[in-house]
């Protein structure tokens, strides 16, 4: 492993674009680049932040980890859950001494830590990977982030296979990569699994709703949409082409606001309109 004056010695070539030494990662330099080509000013200080108006889902499987990790973790370490675009969603930061350097950095719920905001770190910089991201002082992009180093992995959603999230591990300089590396990844394995029970709890529950609705008689053609999941009576499959399924979606994604049944028209392929009506499907969490 470089030491630190070797990697800040490489960085300092690398922002006056001179050749960099051999022994700088690949994955590091590579991040580096786009943070470059983002621009991403390495001497900057301040955060996008937007507040959070809408909890995303992977919160709601990843809530009851960060809580048990983070009473488990010692007062020198935080948790930081973030979305799939690389905000901050939740942290769990019980020592003073690093909630009040994740406060100077402006690491908190609604702040942007994505690569092309705040160049290489932790949390950004996982969500570009496939793989466990060690992010070490002077490694970072960012001069006021050198003070710690950070873990993060890429949470993917087992049934969709794609990213919704991203975990991290914040610490002081001190503590143990290696041992970080192991808590991270145990925690977003727990997380996907949370994930998967989840999502077969709410397949479950529309497949009833969808059973219960096209056995009644009170409809002609029945329906039931999730992000990952179609389930169609014959004469809905008769009715409607593969391009419908999409649209179909949407407009009920978008009407579904209340609790109650919604209408409305769609517009379909082969410029046909369907009037339909819905209802919102609930599984207890959501």
């Amino acid at each position: 492993m470089p030491s630190d004056d070797e990697v800040g010695r490489a960085r300092a070539c690398f922002l006056a674009d001179a050749p960099c030494p051999p022994h700088i990662r690949n994955e590091l330099l590579t991040s580096w680049r786009r943070s470059r080509l983002a621009g991403v000013d390495p001497h900057a200080t301040g955060v996008l932040f937007r507040p959070l108006t809408v909890r995303p889902a992977v919160a709601e499987a990843a809530v009851p980890v960060l809580n048990r990790l983070g009473a488990e973790i010692p007062d020198t370490v935080a948790v930081v859950l973030g979305d799939a675009s690389g905000r901050v969603v939740e942290r769990r930061a019980n020592g003073r001494r690093i909630a009040a350097h994740l406060d100077r950095i402006s690491c908190r719920p609604g702040s942007s830590f994505a690569e092309e905001h705040v160049g290489t770190n932790a949390l950004g910089t996982a969500r570009e990977t496939a793989r466990t991201m060690i992010v070490d002082g002077p490694e970072h992009y960012r001069d006021n982030l050198f003070g710690m180093t950070g873990v993060g992995l890429r949470i993917t959603h087992p049934l969709r296979r794609r990213t919704v999230g991203v975990l991290a591990l914040l610490a002081a300089r001190s503590t143990d990569a290696a041992l970080l590396a192991a808590l991270v990844g145990s925690a977003v394995r727990e997380i996907e699994a949370r994930l998967s029970e989840q999502a077969s709890s709410r397949q479950h529950r529309l497949l009833e709703t969808f059973l219960s609705r096209s056995t009644s008689g009170t409809a002609d053609s029945v329906v039931a949409l999730d992000p990952d999941l179609s389930i169609l009576s014959t004469t809905a499959t008769a009715l409607l082409d593969p391009a419908d399924h999409a649209a179909l979606w949407d407009w009920a994604r978008r009407s579904a606001v209340g609790a109650g049944d919604f209408s409305g028209t769609i517009r379909l392929s082969g410029a046909r309109h369907l009037l339909a009506r819905g209802l919102r499907v609930h599984d207890g969490e959501g």
